[in-house]
């Protein structure tokens, strides 16, 4: 298993992995997670290369709907919604692979 936070990446997915190959951690955090994904050669992104326009938007108005929303979700017992998506793989020889990365937009 292989996790960060506090980095902004162009390929999350790809610095997750080199968390997980590369050390004994299972998550990097702030600072050291910054210091690992320059040591490995990892493309930072600017916050309008993961943000977009219709995203923040679509942000603006959750945040409106923020307070109702929860509430569903707390009515039906289910946790909060959240913004993460995932992939799984499968490739000719059997090898399984999946990753999961979160907007984290606050």
């Amino acid at each position: 298993c292989g996790a960060f936070a506090g980095v902004r990446v162009a390929n999350p997915i790809s610095l997750a992995r080199s968390v997980m190959e590369k050390t004994e951690h299972v998550l990097l955090v702030g600072e050291g997670a910054m210091k690992f994904a320059q040591s490995e050669g990892m493309p930072l992104a600017a916050r309008e290369y993961l943000v977009t326009a219709e995203s923040e938007e679509e942000w603006r108005t959750w945040r409106g709907y923020k307070d109702n929303v929860q509430s569903l979700f707390a009515a039906s017992g289910q946790p909060e919604p959240h913004d993460t998506v995932g992939c799984v793989a499968l490739d000719a020889e059997g090898g399984l692979a999946c990753g999961t990365s979160t907007g984290g937009v606050v």
